[in-house]
């Protein structure tokens, strides 16, 4: 587990600003490690919940260096190379999915039955603007699936078990994905 001031480090070290075997000037690591907080910060101002702690979490370390070290190559005047900024958007990636949560959707009770050409079309279970649920299928983050007159939607992705989802909660596990439940459409 890092540091603020390792991570700091190592970012600077990452763009070349120090190089390997020497030790970084002590203003540069001051002001990578605020920028580190800052960033930090912003992450939880973006969205970010539950126990937010990448700093205490090994699996973002190198992330965290990634991010940072393109967030402060500007103040360097250092151009970030394109495996230093692929590496950023990967760990990007990698600590959106772990904290960043999928909101609750809001549905407009008027959009549940639309009068249209004297016919009422009512969204139902197998009404083609939702998918319905198969066993052993994989789901991508956010993608909804009805089933059993409920709509659901996946926020963590995976492979769809034998049963599917059923309930109302907001942690509902079907093989590898977790579901929450959104309304009835039946």
């Amino acid at each position: 587990m890092a540091t603020a001031t390792q991570i700091a480090t190592r970012s600077l070290k990452r763009l070349g600003i120090v190089q390997a075997g020497e030790t970084a000037a002590a203003i540069d690591v001051v002001d990578a490690t605020a920028a580190l907080n800052r960033m930090l910060a912003g992450f939880i101002a973006d969205g970010y919940q539950g126990d937010f702690s990448p700093l205490d979490d090994p699996r973002f370390e190198q992330a965290l260096i990634d991010i940072l070290a393109v967030k402060i190559a500007p103040e360097y005047n250092v151009t970030p190379s394109d495996i230093i900024a692929r590496d950023a958007a990967r760990g990007e990636a990698q600590l959106n999915a772990a904290y960043l949560g999928v909101p609750k959707s809001v549905f407009d009770a008027a959009l549940v039955n639309v009068r249209h050409n004297s016919a009422w079309i009512g969204i139902t279970a197998v009404n083609p603007w939702y998918k319905s649920w198969t066993a052993n299928t994989d789901v991508e983050l956010r993608e909804t699936r009805a089933k059993d007159g409920n709509l659901y939607e996946c926020t963590t992705a995976g492979l769809t078990g034998s049963t599917g989802p059923s309930g109302t909660g907001d942690a509902i596990t079907d093989g590898t994905v977790t579901w929450i439940w959104r309304r009835a459409v039946g």
